[in-house]
């Protein structure tokens, strides 16, 4: 009896002391970095804060932690944990980059542009650093400075900038530095020729600029670069309905709807038919549309025009009802 309550006290302890074997703090990396991954972002949170939990001074579980709640565009959370990391340990210079990160996606350009710089200091050829301080530079119109971190960070890894340059050209558009934007755009493609967005985004300034020609040129290469590339129908039927060729605008608004329906789509293409007087195609369009967002009140007031002109009375009025009372919800 002895010996059989002694060998059921071994077990007990063995099986306490397996169930309470804490996870390392390697696995905990390990399984938040997996989760970042996948995409798994709430996941990855966990993780890291039962790693935090585990070992309160940690700078990679709050980095971690951070860099999670950044994907998931939770800025100011992610600000404070990635602060807290850098505290622990102010000489990373990737807590210092992801600090900027942050920042800049809040839109702080000018304590980005800091905290990128810290980064450098650390680390004078961390190239990510230089690429997306060239970027913060170009929201503050700091042009010259913008394309001079760009370029060094080209030279210090050839292949890296594509993106970048294409980066300054969204900020270059943004801020109607149109000209700056096309020449962004062009050091994209010469950076990585394979790459049928950065036609598509030259393209769109090129019609900003009311260059059609060489915006359909762009659209053109890009569609014959990715076989079903919705952007460059869509943007092709844009530049043809700016010129007011609506029936072209519509062969490629439907070609990129039969691949994929789209809110933006149906709302195009109706257009289109309204300003050709089709309006039973239209309504047709602004229904699809409405059934795909209700709570856009352009598509009902859209609807409303082709009703009214159908003489459909009734309906038109239920539909500018509907549009108002979406506008005055700020809908």
């Amino acid at each position: 009896m002895r010996y059989c309550c002694a060998v059921f006290c071994i077990c007990l302890l063995l099986l306490t002391a397996c169930q309470s074997v804490p996870v390392s703090r390697w696995e905990l990396m390990r399984s938040g970095e997996q989760a970042v991954e996948a995409g798994e972002y709430e996941q990855a949170v966990g993780y890291y804060t039962q790693l935090i939990q585990n070992e309160p001074q940690t700078a990679e579980g709050y980095n971690g932690r951070g860099v999670a709640r950044m994907r998931q565009n939770r800025y100011e959370e992610a600000l404070e944990d990635l602060e807290q990391a850098r505290k622990l340990d102010a000489e990373n210079e990737v807590y210092c980059y992801n600090i900027g990160l942050c920042l800049y996606c809040m839109g702080d350009y000018e304590k980005a542009i800091e905290s990128f710089s810290k980064a450098l200091t650390l680390k004078p050829d961390y190239t990510d650093s230089l690429c997306q301080r060239g970027a913060a530079y170009a929201h503050l119109e700091k042009y010259d400075q913008a394309e001079a971190d760009i370029r060094r960070a080209g030279e210090l890894k050839p292949g890296i900038s594509a993106k970048f340059w294409a980066a300054l050209g969204a900020a270059y558009k943004e801020n109607q530095a149109l000209n700056r934007a096309l020449s962004a755009y062009t050091e994209a493609i010469l950076a990585e020729k394979d790459q049928p967005e950065w036609y598509i985004q030259r393209a769109d300034v090129y019609m900003l600029q009311g260059d059609y020609e060489q915006a359909r040129q762009d659209l053109v290469q890009a569609i014959g670069m990715q076989e079903g590339f919705l952007a460059g129908y869509e943007l092709l039927g844009d530049l043809y309905y700016a010129q007011e060729e609506y029936e072209q605008a519509i062969r490629y608004y439907t070609v990129a709807l039969l691949e994929q329906p789209d809110f933006m789509g149906y709302m195009n293409r109706g257009a289109c038919y309204r300003m050709l007087g089709e309006y039973e195609a239209a309504e047709a369009d602004y229904t699809s549309a409405i059934l795909m967002d209700p709570s856009n009140a352009a598509a009902y007031d859209g609807r409303g025009q082709v009703r009214e002109a159908l003489r459909e009375t009734e309906g038109a009025k239920k539909d500018y009802k509907r549009a108002k009372e979406l506008l005055e919800k700020g809908e």
